[in-house]
């Protein structure tokens, strides 16, 4: 009897433990999923669009380097009906697509052909000054284009002057403060100076001066007109 006991408990020691090793031996790991439902989001797309529409005023965009409107007294004179005329209006429209002036700079460029870059250089004329009503605008400078533009349509005007060898008066004006015969000395790029030991007399100087603004007759010049996007804050 006691060997058939202890071989019972043998037996079921043996396999309490065979159970338990199964157990310890063999470990499943399930994989573990989960998902989420995502979506793109994507900005929407819009036309803020704008269209330029420029053109000169009545005398077409031509500055009269001329006499003024009487010109026909003193030992200077002038001929002909043409006559001074030193501005000019740039006319500008703007067209916006699902825009405002809010949206845009504008840049206004002023380039000069090499006939006015030398009567400038010579102190014959002066560089314009570029206006839209009271604003006064810098060539090549941005500036915000609801500042100038409140109505669709702005006036660019563009005024050029007499240069400092005219004493920055008409020539007809200037040359006729002196008497026929007048010596004067003269320094490059600048006025005459009436000098009794002078060794040129006024209407010589007169003549080469106003023949080197003669070189300034169809010289040509150009608005750049350029409309940017403000860049995002």
């Amino acid at each position: 009897m006691k060997k058939r006991t202890l071989g019972l408990i043998i037996a079921g020691v043996a396999a309490a433990s065979m159970v338990g090793t199964g157990f310890a031996a063999w470990v499943i790991t399930a994989n573990a999923t989960a998902e989420e439902t995502g979506q793109f989001a994507v900005d929407v797309v819009e036309n803020k669009g704008i269209e330029i529409d420029a053109e000169f005023g009545s005398n077409e965009g031509t500055i009269n380097f001329f006499g003024p409107t009487s010109a026909n007294t003193g030992w200077l004179t002038v001929t002909g009906d043409t006559r001074e005329k030193l501005d000019t209006d740039l006319t500008i429209g703007f067209t916006y697509t699902d825009s405002t002036a809010e949206d845009f700079n504008i840049k206004f460029t002023f380039e000069g052909s090499d006939e006015y870059a030398a009567a400038l250089a010579a102190n014959y004329i002066v560089a314009p000054v570029l206006t839209v009503g009271e604003t006064t605008i810098t060539s090549g400078t941005a500036v915000a284009l609801n500042s100038i533009d409140s109505t669709g349509s702005i006036t660019l005007n563009i005024e050029f002057g007499w240069g400092a060898v005219f004493g920055s008066k008409n020539p007809y004006e200037f040359y006729n403060t002196f008497k026929y015969g007048d010596k004067v000395n003269q320094e490059a790029n600048a006025a005459p100076v009436k000098d009794d030991n002078g060794t040129t007399d006024i209407q010589t100087v007169a003549e080469t001066d106003l023949t080197g603004l003669h070189a300034l007759n169809n010289a040509t010049f150009k608005i750049i007109i350029e409309v940017t996007p403000k860049s995002a804050a």
